[in-house]
């Protein structure tokens, strides 16, 4: 066993000096006895608590020694209250996710009848490869969150699989100390798990108290032990104020999902699988309401969302939300049992970008059971949304919708009435639906619009020789148009139009190559593509992909694009898709080509 290690005095000033300014030295506590007592033994986790807080020092308690040990508690262990305490070490691995499963964790345990693991009430400290189960009270671990460094938990779970591991409280409750008010304190979760908990994670904190930063990322929350579907929480993660940072987590149901209320602006969910199947899609273990239910000014941005009760929820209290670029549902089995995405009236709500199919209400909608004014509506913009049971959007919007005129296999006209102040979004479906985006137009005065169909699914992949590129594109066709007009004097998005039927008649593809070293700005407005090479001309729906014979010369590279066309003359546009409200910065257009265009 180790001792602390500890400075001796030294007479000459000049070293005193250096000695007080530098770093101190960790002292270190090595447990080697996985006992429990009162008073405590030599060795064990509780004795090296209760020195690590008497001696003035930052602190490493090594539980190496006791790996794969149970350690089960007579009392809650002391808190954590002089700071800068590191208990365990962090993984020796650059796995992304939890690793505890492969290597000896210690298990402190509460055999049922102790209500609470361990409270931590300084800063600065770190807990790694601990597991705590079988815990009783309200909470298992509790963290008061001070400012000066941040409470970090890395590879430990709370509960487990076995019959004797759940607890009865929430695995980790996060609260601010309030005698710092304007101070702000951070929580760090990393590559643990959370599993047959009352809630795995909770976040108090309240006006006045210490500003509050939760971090969980790549962290697993209700999975089973390889990162499946799992038994999940009764909840999985709740804050009342504070900043939540959910980032690159896989959360599993049952129980209620990720809820964070009015006091959480600016928080941001990102980038996390929430609801998981199995490989073989034969179950889905998604949340019972709201797989996120959001009461702040939080996005909620790039998640994978499956077989909840409702995809997202923005509830009153959710003013400038944002809900952008998920997919929520999806194929047999992972669509939201109702709406996936459900808005209250809340002002400055923005949802764009989402991909939302399968679910049983519709694509999204507005709460019919939310109070709030009636004639507003958020912006619902640039979204796909198709075999939804309740159509693709119901927003009951004050904004008329348009109306749809003509179809060909390269244009759709319309009108709106009264003429708008924003523009409308153009959509296209094998059914009545929006499973394809086609882009959006600023109808003229009058409120007419014309709107070129662009090719929206372009892929170039390695052909079969693995050097040359093969080109693929729009491989289903459209059976209808659908659109919605945004008008933000009106109040937000209207609900769709009544669906044109889509005109394929003498539809066929263009497939040109151009260099990208040739790009540039046009003159007269937009890109000029420069010289092209026409690689197939008016090739049919469903034909074989388009095979580039050549390859770019060392130093430089090709770029692919397509366009539709009806007959010799009739030409469609090499335009992207392209959402208004990003026009200007995401795409200066038209492309204009240079010479070798397809004729």
């Amino acid at each position: 066993m180790r001792r602390p290690v500890r400075s001796r005095a030294i007479a000459a000033p000049l070293l005193l000096v250096a000695l007080a300014s530098g770093p101190a030295a960790a002292a270190v506590f090595e447990v080697t006895d996985p006992s429990d007592d009162i008073p405590a033994p030599y060795g064990t986790l509780r004795w090296a608590i209760e020195e690590s807080n008497v001696n003035g020092e930052p602190d490493e308690i090594v539980i190496d020694p006791i790996a794969g040990s149970t350690v089960h508690l007579v009392a809650p262990l002391p808190d954590l209250a002089e700071g800068w305490v590191t208990i365990g070490r962090p993984p020796q691995s650059s796995a992304p996710w939890p690793v505890h499963t492969r290597r000896g964790v210690v298990r402190v345990h509460g055999d049922g009848i102790i209500a609470t693991a361990l409270a931590v009430r300084s800063p600065g400290n770190r807990i790694n490869g601990l597991q705590f189960a079988g815990f009783s009270g309200p909470e298992v671990v509790l963290v008061e969150t001070w400012p000066g460094g941040a409470n970090i938990f890395d590879d430990c779970l709370f509960g487990g699989d076995g019959p004797d591991e759940s607890n009865g409280g929430v695995g980790l409750r996060i609260v601010g100390a309030t005698s710092n008010p304007g101070d702000v304190g951070t929580v760090t979760v990393l590559r643990s798990r959370f599993v047959a908990n009352e809630g795995a994670i909770s976040l108090e904190g309240a006006p006045g108290g210490t500003l509050v930063t939760l971090r969980v990322s790549r962290s697993w929350i209700g999975t089973s032990a390889d990162g499946g579907p799992g038994t999940g929480n009764l909840f999985a993660v709740t804050a009342t104020f504070g900043t939540v940072e959910l980032v690159g987590n896989r959360l599993s149901g049952p129980g209620d999902g990720i809820d964070l209320g009015p006091g959480t602006d600016g928080s941001r969910v990102a980038g996390n699988e929430i609801g998981l199947s199995d490989p073989a899609g034969a179950a889905c273990a998604g949340f019972y309401g709201p797989a996120v239910r959001v009461g702040g000014a939080v996005t909620v941005i790039g998640n994978r969302i499956r077989c909840s009760g409702i995809g997202v929820a923005v509830t009153l209290e959710g003013a400038r939300a944002r809900v952008t670029s998920n997919v929520i549902g999806g194929g047999a089995g992972d669509g939201m049992l109702e709406d996936g995405v459900r808005f209250a009236a809340a002002p400055g709500v923005k949802i764009d970008r989402n991909r939302i199919s399968g679910s049983g209400g519709a694509g999204i909608a507005r709460d019919p059971a939310s109070p709030g004014p009636t004639d507003q509506a958020p912006e619902v913009l640039c979204n796909r949304a198709w075999s939804n049971a309740g159509g693709a959007l119901d927003l009951g919007s004050p904004v008329p919708s348009p109306i749809l005129g003509t179809a060909t296999p390269i244009e759709v006209d319309g009108t709106t009435d009264p003429p708008l102040t924003g523009w409308v979004e153009i959509f296209g479906d094998e059914q009545d639906q929006a499973r394809l985006f086609l882009g959006a137009v600023e109808p003229s005065a009058d409120g007419k619009f014309r709107q070129l169909i662009p090719v929206v699914d372009l892929r170039v992949r390695p052909a079969a020789d693995g050097t040359n590129h093969a080109i693929s594109f729009d491989r289903s066709l459209l059976g209808f148009h659908t659109a919605t007009s945004f008008d933000p004097g009106l109040g937000g998005t209207s609900d769709p139009s009544v669906p044109l039927a889509a005109d394929n008649q003498g539809l066929a593809f263009d497939v040109v190559r151009g260099e990208v070293a040739n790009l540039g700005p046009d003159p007269a407005g937009g890109t000029f593509l420069g010289d092209l090479v026409c690689l197939a001309a008016a090739v049919p729906p469903g034909g074989p992909e388009v095979v580039d014979p050549d390859v770019p010369l060392p130093g430089s590279a090709f770029f692919y694009l397509a366009r539709r066309r009806s007959g010799p003359d009739l030409k469609g546009t090499y335009d992207p898709a392209q959402c208004a409200d990003v026009a200007g910065r995401a795409f200066r257009g038209p492309r204009r080509p240079g010479n070798g265009d397809c004729l």
